[in-house]
């Protein structure tokens, strides 16, 4: 397969990046405002992305000029968080911080979505160009002059394609997350406006907050247990903490954030883990909605244990927890299965992204049969997801933190 070796530069019509300065929030305008921090998953997550007004928008918009098949990577910060744009409204009202690159692809020499990929293949390397000491930053200069290998667009359009399909199913299961977890929250909402409040007391009494433990990404093994910090997942180890499932919250940084884990877990020092006598399926959902902790730890910015234990919480009676948790039990083995797909589509994509880069694996410039890839089907998967659910009845009735 014939390839050529040619700079961003030479097959992006445009790379900048966004604002060097700030904007004025104005709630709901609609104008979107995107950082670093909000790009993850290979998308922009618009949830808690900052929102300014329109002239401040347009003032911004004649830098980055973003528009449908633009690629964008986190230039500062956390390096290396990339997306495509998509052909929607959202894409239309959105505009950059500097701490995101923008790069508009010649579509006559590369493939959106190739280099999208190409560049994904690359990463570590882009990466590493990034320099600083309290934060990294990825130059323009750098970026432009990055090298890529580049096949005939109809090799690029079909690798795409490969690929694509892939991150296709994942970006599917994600929106069936999106509609169970709003399901289980419902069903709390529902539980806690009956006339189910059997007393009121603090979280003090019904839970403890235990700290994480401090371990560097370079001490690291990776392994099968996933690392939380309080953004989340922040990587993997061969050892564990906490049995799952278990609830983390956010101590440093992202204060209050509640997350859930499945699995066994390690949680760092940035966190607390919660063991409780308590269902942690109520637990979750009331930390996650109903509770608000303040950064208020004077000393050391964070959430001070103590403040935190100190709220307030209306436990429900018995009964209500009981039909909550069994409808709660279905509810997160799909979740479950919907996440242990991805990871095994993500893994799989992992997988044919070198071979598919490097020529490894030869794909014909078309859609031909010959092609010797075995491609995932939806169908496929949505019979395996059926056919794995667990019932509530397989299930403990009140899961705890071993």
């Amino acid at each position: 397969m014939d390839r050529v070796k040619l700079q961003l530069k030479d097959i992006c019509k445009y790379i900048t990046d966004g604002k060097h300065g700030d904007c004025t929030n104005e709630k709901n305008s609609g104008y979107y405002f995107i950082s670093a921090k909000d790009v993850e998953g290979g998308c922009i997550n618009y949830e808690n992305a900052r929102q300014i007004t329109e002239q401040d928008f347009f003032d911004a918009h004649k830098r980055t000029r973003y528009e449908a098949l633009d690629v964008i990577i986190s230039n500062s910060g956390t390096l290396g968080r990339m997306a495509v744009a998509r052909n929607d409204d959202f894409t239309k009202r959105t505009t950059f911080q500097k701490s995101v690159a923008i790069l508009k692809p010649d579509q006559s020499i590369v493939d959106a979505y190739f280099l999208y990929y190409a560049i994904i293949h690359d990463l570590e390397q882009l990466v590493s160009l990034g320099s600083g000491t309290a934060q990294k930053n990825l130059l323009l200069k750098d970026i432009r002059g990055f090298e890529l290998q580049i096949p005939s667009l109809p090799i690029q359009r079909r690798i795409a394609s490969i690929l694509s399909a892939y991150d296709d199913l994942i970006e599917n299961n994600l929106r069936r997350i999106k509609l169970l977890e709003e399901a289980a929250k419902c069903e709390y909402k529902m539980m806690m406006g009956e006339d189910s409040i059997l007393e009121h007391t603090t979280l003090g009494e019904i839970l403890t907050l235990n700290y994480g433990k401090s371990l560097k990404a370079d001490t690291r093994t990776p392994g099968q247990f996933p690392v939380y910090g309080s953004s989340g997942v922040v990587g993997t180890h061969k050892d564990y903490i906490v049995n799952g499932p278990g609830l983390i919250l956010g101590r440093k940084g992202n204060v209050g954030s509640v997350f859930w884990s499945f699995l066994p877990f390690y949680p760092i020092d940035t966190v607390y883990y919660i063991t409780s006598n308590v269902s942690l399926y109520f637990l979750y959902h009331n930390l996650k909605y109903d509770q608000h902790f303040d950064n208020s730890d004077a000393a050391v910015p964070g959430l001070n244990r103590n403040h935190a234990l100190s709220n307030p919480i209306s436990l429900p009676n018995n009964n209500a927890i009981q039909a909550f948790d069994e409808k709660c039990m279905l509810l997160f083995s799909m979740l479950h299965n919907l996440f242990n797909q991805n990871s095994q589509l993500r893994q799989a994509r992992g997988i044919l992204l070198p071979k598919l880069m490097s020529g490894e694996i030869e794909v014909a410039g078309d859609n031909s049969a010959s092609t010797i890839i075995e491609m995932p089907s939806k169908e496929m998967m949505a019979a395996e997801a059926e056919a794995v659910y667990v019932k509530p009845k397989e299930q403990k009735r009140q899961p705890t933190v071993n």
